[in-house]
C-alpha cells in the first residue's frame, strides 16, 4: 500500500472540528513530526509461489512482481520489481503515477528501509523515509513488519473552517477538499490522488473532541479521535485501523 502524504492521509481523512461559534479550530494547521509518534503499526507480506499477499488489516490485496499493474483499493494499482534483498513498487491512482517506493533489506534480514517519492498534485515531490523491523519469522521481504521510524522532507499545511454545523477543509498542495457536517453523516473527500469512494464522517463528543471514521465502499478503514489543546494552539490526533485497535498512532498538529 502506498504511503500517502501525512497531511493527505491523516489530516484529510480524520481532521475534525467542534460545533461552536468562532471556532478555535479555524485556521491553518501543520503536522509537527518531532512531537508525533508515527510508529508501531504493522503489516504482513506473505509470498506464495510468485505472488505476494499484502495484509494491512482493513486493506488487503494480492500482486506479483511481473511488471503488471494489480488493483489494491479505491482505484489504486501497484506494480513491482524485486531481488533477494530489494522490493521496488510503483503506485498509480486511476492510471496516473503517484508514488514510487524502494525497499532495501539489511544483511541480517531483520530490518528494511524504504524511500517513497510522492508526486504531489501541485507539481512538487515529497520524499518519505521509513524503517521497518521484522516481527517473528520470515525470509526476504516476506513476513510481518513493524514501523520503527518515519520522516518526511516536507509537510504541507491545510486549512479548516467551521460555519455552524458545516466544516470545510482544504489542502492546496494536495488539491484536496472535504465538506461535511458534524452530525456523523458521511461525506466524500475530493482530490486527484484521493482513493475512489473515500468517505469521512464526524461526530461531536465534546466542544474540544471529535470522533471520526473513514470508509471505502461502506467498509471502515480508519478511526480517529481529535482533541484540541486548552490554549487552542495545537490538537492531538489518535488514529488507528479498526482491524488493529492496539496499534494506535499519535499526531500533533500546530496552528500556524
Amino acid at each position: 500500500m502506498r504511503t500517502l502524504h501525512p497531511v493527505c492521509l491523516f489530516a484529510l481523512t480524520f481532521v475534525t472540528a467542534p460545533l461552536i461559534a468562532q471556532s478555535p479550530w479555524n485556521g491553518t494547521w501543520k503536522l509537527n513530526q518531532a512531537k508525533s509518534h508515527m510508529t508501531g503499526d504493522t503489516y504482513t507480506l506473505t509470498k506464495s509461489a510468485d505472488k505476494y499477499h499484502y495484509d494491512g488489516g482493513s486493506v488487503q490485496y494480492d500482486y506479483a512482481c511481473d511488471g503488471k499493474d494489480y488493483p489494491t483499493f479505491g482505484g489504486e494499482t501497484v506494480s513491482c520489481e524485486e531481488s533477494p534483498t530489494t522490493l521496488d513498487s510503483t503506485y498509480k491512482q486511476n492510471g496516473k503515477l503517484v508514488q514510487t517506493t524502494s525497499r532495501q533489506l539489511d544483511a541480517a534480514g531483520k530490518t528494511y528501509t524504504s524511500t517513497s517519492t510522492y508526486m504531489r498534485p501541485d507539481g512538487g515531490k515529497t520524499v518519505t523515509k521509513t524503517t521497518f523491523t521484522r516481527v517473528g519469522q520470515g525470509t526476504g521481504m516476506a513476513g510481518t513488519w513493524k514501523r520503527a521510524a518515519t520522516s518526511s522532507d516536507h509537510v504541507g499545511t491545510f486549512t479548516m473552517q467551521v460555519n455552524g454545523n458545516s466544516v470545510h477543509y482544504a489542502s492546496p498542495e494536495e488539491h484536496a477538499t472535504w465538506d461535511g457536517t458534524l452530525d456523523g453523516t458521511p461525506a466524500p473527500v475530493k482530490g486527484p490522488d484521493i482513493p475512489n469512494g473515500l468517505m469521512v464522517s464526524e461526530k461531536l463528543e465534546a466542544p474540544n473532541k471529535m470522533v471520526s471514521e473513514a470508509a471505502i465502499g461502506g467498509k471502515v478503514i480508519g478511526r480517529a479521535e481529535d482533541t484540541l489543546s486548552a490554549d487552542g494552539k495545537s490538537f492531538t490526533e489518535i488514529n488507528w485501523d479498526p482491524a488493529k485497535p492496539n496499534e494506535k498512532q499519535t499526531f500533533i498538529y500546530e496552528k500556524q
